[in-house]
């Protein structure tokens, strides 16, 4: 695609019809693994975009800067107590409106192609991490730890997220063997 921006901006106004965000944020499954990652989605299109169409951007969050950008706003966004925020409060839905594609989709469209084997792998690896931590606790948790959610919705998400992180797991695994693989030497013939 020529201007990645065309998909993202749409995509960002879709999320932000009511009708679409009362349907996702309605499960915490929804809100989690649906509407969140499509945020950072739009962002991460707009960051591409911006990257090509103002490269002095990538100085102040691409790299290092960038992904603490991520970081933070990620692990804010995993608290329970801020999806149950965005529930009940207009600023937090419309800070999640914000931050999430601004802060985390657009440094990660701006500076995910630049970084190294070393540090996508070590992202990578927290990402997987973090994933097989808020599972166990979503689904082993005997009491809800977002009160707007059911305990059978928290544990459901749970386990999806559990599946996510194997499906990524597995991925990553199947790509370093499939590149080891595919650089072992042949056997001389006799």
């Amino acid at each position: 695609m020529r201007n990645p921006a065309i998909a993202g901006v749409p995509l960002l106004g879709l999320l932000s019809i009511p009708q679409v965000a009362g349907m996702l944020e309605s499960t915490m499954a929804g809100q989690m693994l649906i509407q969140i990652p499509l945020l950072i989605a739009a962002g991460y299109l707009i960051g591409r975009y911006l990257e090509r169409s103002v490269p002095w951007l990538h100085a102040y969050i691409g790299g290092i800067p960038g992904l603490c950008l991520i970081v933070f706003t990620m692990l804010f966004w995993m608290l329970p107590r801020s999806l149950d925020s965005t529930l009940v409060s207009f600023p937090m839905e419309l800070a999640k409106y914000l931050t999430l594609p601004l802060l985390a989709g657009v440094p990660l469209g701006i500076g995910w192609h630049r970084l190294g084997f070393i540090a996508k792998g070590f992202i990578w690896i927290h990402l997987i991490s973090m994933i097989f931590l808020m599972s166990w606790l979503y689904a082993s948790s005997p009491i809800r730890v977002c009160n707007r959610y059911l305990l059978e919705q928290q544990q459901s998400t749970g386990r999806i997220l559990f599946g996510f992180g194997v499906a990524i797991l597995l991925y990553h695994v199947m790509k370093a063997l499939a590149g080891v693989l595919t650089k072992l030497p042949e056997r001389p013939k006799e």
